[in-house]
């Protein structure tokens, strides 16, 4: 897109495969959610007493240990979520953004948890850390965005237009700052065996 009046276009070629597939489908998700304030997370998120928790993170980080055994409500995914702004908050300055979590159907290998579709408003990131006590710890903003940005789905495509690239990699560093900026987050120390959530103040 070389203007924002200008719609993208993304063509794809695969193979017939499955990996293919949905890779097509998450390239074309991350650019419409983007293109509106949106993400798309390589995270675990879970529904807890009515409130999202986000839990951002590489393969190994303990996203889908925590989603399995941590005891929440209704697991929306434990591979990829998408994080996007509410609708109808956004001149509401009094009670500022709010964001909410959305399910995929996008889950790692050997999934036991059944899929669903459903949504929660976003109260918590949880920065994974593996632990015999379930506790919160405290973080700077710095460490949360950092954090984040790392586990935030990025496509890169077949421009060479470095200025556009940048114009991406800027957008999303952006909406990332704004996320941690209006919700809260925190360090998330867990064992490997659950449940645990109802140990935990937030």
């Amino acid at each position: 897109r070389s203007s924002a009046e200008e719609p993208r276009h993304i063509e794809s070629w695969i193979d017939g495969s499955l990996g293919a597939i949905e890779a097509t489908i998450q390239v074309a998700l991350q650019w419409s959610l983007q293109s509106r304030g949106g993400l798309l997370v390589h995270a675990s998120a879970g529904v807890y007493q009515g409130r999202g928790v986000l839990i951002p993170g590489p393969s190994g980080a303990g996203k889908s240990t925590a989603a399995r055994e941590a005891g929440f409500d209704v697991v929306l995914s434990d591979e990829m979520v998408i994080v996007e702004e509410e609708r109808g908050h956004e001149r509401d300055h009094e009670r500022g953004h709010r964001y909410a979590l959305y399910s995929t159907p996008f889950w790692s290998e050997g999934r036991s948890l059944p899929l669903v579709i459903s949504s929660a408003p976003l109260s918590l990131i949880a920065i994974p850390h593996k632990s015999e006590q379930a506790r919160l710890i405290s973080c700077t903003e710095s460490v949360a965005v950092s954090y984040l940005l790392r586990a935030i789905t990025v496509y890169s495509d077949q421009t060479h237009d470095m200025e556009l690239k940048a114009q991406v990699l800027t957008e999303l560093f952006e909406l990332t700052c704004r996320l941690c900026a209006a919700v809260s987050y925190a360090t998330l120390a867990f064992p490997k065996r659950g449940p645990w959530l109802s140990q935990l103040e937030w």
